[in-house]
């Protein structure tokens, strides 16, 4: 008689693994500059007056130099990191033209209308990866930030408002940049340079503040003013700014270090190799 198997003392091989494995990763990256997740902006406006010549050696030459206010409003970063892009959005500005000026212009010139553009205002950069900074033109007014006006009076004080008008396709500002900061501790700066807008009787086309102007004796553009049968296109306007007027200072900040929190999951299957006999 055949007696029943028994299960005897099994010889067991076991392979035993983690079965599974949740790690919470923390991952450090620098945020994107000039994020705007990363950067809170803030507005900033800053008013002076510049002396400026009306044609240079044309129609000022007699009466010298006159004081023009100018205002300047732009949304800049309110803290600068080393390294960072750093722009400029909704830059545009005001500019109180002296009525003596519309006398010379609506009086004396017959003109209604008047458009042009800001073509150069030399502006001073410590601090970033370039010296100097044109703030008249952008990359949407490469020719500089057109304007339009309506000369209502003689006696009136005309505003130009840059950029303005149907030369601006609907645009009220423009942006400046990117300029990549320096190092952290450095001195971000944006000033006004000093040089003249024009020496003697003569216009300084890449110095101080210019722009041109175009008069007309309706809006729709169609007839130009003149004097002594001469046409009055592109007229000049040289400025030269003030010493210490700053548009925007900032020391620079180290770059931001963000820290997030990842979770992925590691997975080792158990497996077990049993030999019976």
């Amino acid at each position: 008689m055949v007696k029943p198997r028994r299960l005897q003392r099994s010889r067991v091989s076991a392979v035993l693994a983690l079965s599974t494995i949740s790690a919470m990763v923390g991952v450090a990256y620098l945020a994107p500059s000039g994020s705007d997740a990363a950067t809170e902006r803030e507005s900033t406006k800053v008013t002076f007056e510049a002396e400026c010549e009306l044609a240079p050696g044309t129609f000022g030459v007699e009466k010298g130099p006159t004081k023009m206010k100018f205002t300047t409003y732009a949304s800049n970063p309110k803290i600068i990191r080393e390294n960072e892009e750093v722009t400029f959005t909704e830059v545009h500005a005001e500019i109180a033209v002296p009525k003596e000026w519309s006398e010379e212009l609506y009086g004396t010139l017959g003109d209604e209308f008047a458009t042009g553009k800001a073509t150069y205002m030399e502006t001073n950069v410590t601090g970033g990866s370039q010296t100097l900074l044109n703030s008249s033109k952008s990359s949407e007014f490469p020719e500089g930030a057109p304007y339009s006006a309506e000369l209502k009076s003689k006696s009136e004080q005309l505003t130009l408002k840059v950029p303005s008008g149907k030369h601006a396709n609907g645009k009220t500002s423009y942006t400046l940049g990117p300029i990549k900061a320096g190092k952290a501790g450095e001195t971000f700066k944006l000033e006004l340079g000093t040089k003249k807008g024009w020496e003697g009787t003569t216009d300084k086309p890449t110095q101080g503040i210019q722009s041109v102007m175009t008069g007309y004796k309706n809006s729709s553009e169609t007839t130009k003013g003149e004097l002594f049968g001469v046409k009055i296109e592109n007229t000049p306007t040289a400025c030269t700014a003030p010493a210490g007027v700053v548009l925007g200072k900032w020391t620079i900040q180290p770059e931001e270090v963000v820290t997030t929190t990842s979770t992925h999951t590691d997975v080792v299957t158990s497996t077990a190799v049993v030999t019976v006999t």
